[in-house]
Parts: structure tokens; sequence; C-alpha cells
């Protein structure tokens, strides 16, 4: 939607994906696509899957690799998502940029380690600041305890990358509610904004 918006005010866009990218309406719309070719971490080897989930090194060059190719004063970046396969290492890229980067939250995996801020084995949301004693010790992943150290992991990688790199820019959420969340896990309140997401009327009428 947003790479749409852009193209109908006739703005440049480059898609950068961990996949393949195939995706002809964008490509209709002349948006660059610039794709890793990567499985996402379920379709991946195993083994490849634990390392590149906590740091993609392909990704970093990858993005490294555009900025310095195409990069101008007034080139935005937005990062829409991350988890699946460009891993938290992409922030790494992009540090020269960081201060026209902004990051669209529309999970919890920038603050929290699972992405729900959910006890998935208590079945009840979490109030725990992540990456805490208390976090680290809870048994809340929808697999197991070792795959919840993974994800602490790849946690930390965040951590290091983003959340303390004051360079960057707003992250953008949801939903106005999200915020406290984010504040929970140390996020400084000026780098939160609220954008709804765009919606469309079911009906042109008004049924009452």
């Amino acid at each position: 939607m947003s790479a749409k918006l852009f193209r109908r005010f006739d703005i440049p866009v480059s898609y950068i994906c961990g996949d393949d990218g195939a995706n002809t309406e964008l490509a209709e719309l002349d948006v660059a696509i610039v794709p890793l070719n990567n499985h996402d971490l379920i379709n991946a080897d195993p083994a490849k899957a634990i390392v590149t989930g906590i740091h993609n090194a392909a990704a970093v060059e990858m993005i490294t690799a555009w900025i310095r190719r195409n990069d101008t004063p007034n080139t935005a970046y937005h990062v829409h998502g991350w988890s699946k396969i460009l891993s938290p290492a992409i922030f790494k890229a992009l540090v020269p940029v960081a201060s026209r980067c902004v990051i669209h939250a529309h999970d919890f995996f920038t603050a929290c380690p699972n992405g729900a801020f959910f006890d998935y084995q208590a079945q009840e949301v979490c109030m725990r600041r992540p990456l805490g004693a208390s976090c680290i010790a809870t048994a809340c992943d929808k697999r197991n305890y070792s795959h919840k150290l993974w994800r602490v992991a790849r946690g930390y990688n965040l951590v290091r990358l983003l959340k303390n790199h004051a360079d960057f820019g707003r992250i953008i959420l949801l939903h106005e509610k999200m915020a406290g969340f984010f504040l929970r896990a140390g996020y400084e309140p000026d780098r939160l904004v609220t954008i709804r997401n765009p919606a469309a009327a079911f009906t042109r009428t008004d049924r009452g």
C-alpha cells in the first residue's frame, strides 16, 4: 500500500526484501525490486536459520551495497519488517542513514523477543520487562524454552543495533496503546509515533 501511494505521487520506490521479490503488481508500478533470494526462517535449513535469524550477514552486505550505490540526502528508509528473513542485522547496514530511517512496528518484535508480549504457555498477556531476568527465565515461546533462548539472543542483537542507537528515527506504532509496551522495553517516548493503518469502508452507504 505505501509503495502504491508513493508511486501515485511519482516518488521513486525501491523495495528491498529477503525473498525473491516476485510481485507483478509492484513491477507494473515501476518499483525497483532488490531481492536477497533467501527463504524465511521456517522454511530455511534449520542450522542456517539459527545463525541467520540472529544476524543475516548477506542482508547487511546487500543493504550496504544498495546504500553505497543509490543513497542521496533526500532518500528515506522505511523498515516494514525484518523478523522473518533479514534479522536485526539490517540495522547495522542502516546506521549511516539512521537519521532518515523509520521503523514500522507492525508487531512487537522490536520490543519483545517473541514478538507479541504474550506468554503462549500460560495463555496470558506478558507484563514482564523484555530481556529482563524474569523474561529470560520464562518459557513463553510457542515451541519450547530453547527456542525462547534463541529469541533472547536475537533480542540482544536488536537492542545493540537499534534500541541503543540514538541516531535512528521514529518508530511508527499501529495503535496508541502499543506505546506502553515499547516504553516498558526501554524506548524513549519521543521515538514513538502512532499512525493508524488505512482502512477502506465495506460499503458506500450508512445502514445505521
